[in-house]
């Protein structure tokens, strides 16, 4: 028989080994274990590790080895428990599904030719599509080229260094940033190509409920100054201050420049506040 030692809040627990399968992360094809285990325990421990396993279900469950030392993370798919009717119960049965937990840890991400360092870093798939968000310090150099780079491109070509060193066309989401001194911290929150072949479902539901009202006052300002650009010109050119040729000039530039300016409406107090 095969076992696997699992802490329960400090206290081991040897479990036979079921069942093993290997799967593919799709992260970073590293090979990872799906397991299913089992132990029969008595009464005061079954009440102890049935709390624990629900706490567990939320977040993550870890194997030990001899001395205690974790060896691996483990995510709970599925518990269950059972026992006999004998009177009074002498033990109880309790069943695991584990997948085992990868720890990501990015080194760089490259974004079209721009490298970041992310302090703050998660991945993860929806539906086989890659959903990057990542939260980086920049200078306000660094600004000004990811300003650049959104102007001109829809889809970037994204490598994440230290989890996988393969390409992906991703396209960038609401540019939140935030001003802090010296610093700007910006969040990239990025989605593969495919989400957008796949997926009707807005991937920024949850983001965009906490901006609808500032995004609703932004359209109304925004509506406003239209109006009265509009209005401008038409007198400037009623005037023959401006030319007809003049006037197509600067809403050319403008309309050139409205990516990279657009990002000035997504400030923050701090991108930190934001889950």
């Amino acid at each position: 028989m095969v076992y696997i030692d699992i802490d329960f809040e400090g206290n081991k627990l040897t479990f036979n080994i079921k069942k093993e399968i290997t799967f593919f992360s799709k992260h970073t094809n590293v090979g990872l274990k799906k397991i299913e285990a089992s132990v029969y325990v008595d009464k005061e421990i079954h009440e102890n590790i049935t709390k624990i396993i629900e706490k567990a279900r939320k977040t993550e469950i870890n194997s030990i080895d001899k001395q205690g030392k974790m060896l691996k993370k483990w995510k709970i798919k599925n518990s269950t428990y059972s026992y006999n009717e004998n009177k009074p119960i002498s033990k109880y049965y309790h069943f695991l599904e584990l997948e085992e937990i990868e720890d990501l840890h990015i080194d760089s991400l490259i974004i079209d030719k721009l490298t970041f360092h992310p302090y703050s870093y998660n991945e993860e798939f929806v539906r086989d599509a890659l959903i990057i968000d990542a939260k980086v310090n920049l200078s306000e150099l660094q600004f000004t080229e990811v300003k650049k780079l959104i102007e001109k491109n829809d889809y970037f070509k994204v490598v994440r260094y230290g989890i996988s060193d393969e390409p992906r066309e991703m396209k960038p989401g609401l540019p939140l940033w935030s001003k802090h001194k010296d610093t700007i911290k910006y969040c990239f929150t990025l989605s593969e190509k495919k989400y957008f072949e796949t997926q009707k479902k807005n991937l920024f539901d949850k983001l965009l409920s906490k901006l609808s009202q500032r995004i609703s006052n932004m359209g109304f300002l925004l509506a406003k100054q239209d109006g009265i650009l509009k209005e401008l010109l038409t007198i400037l050119s009623s005037k023959k201050v401006l030319t007809n040729e003049e006037i197509t000039e600067i809403k050319e530039k403008a309309s050139n420049q409205t990516r990279s300016r657009e990002i000035d409406f997504y400030q923050v107090k701090d991108i930190d506040e934001f889950s």
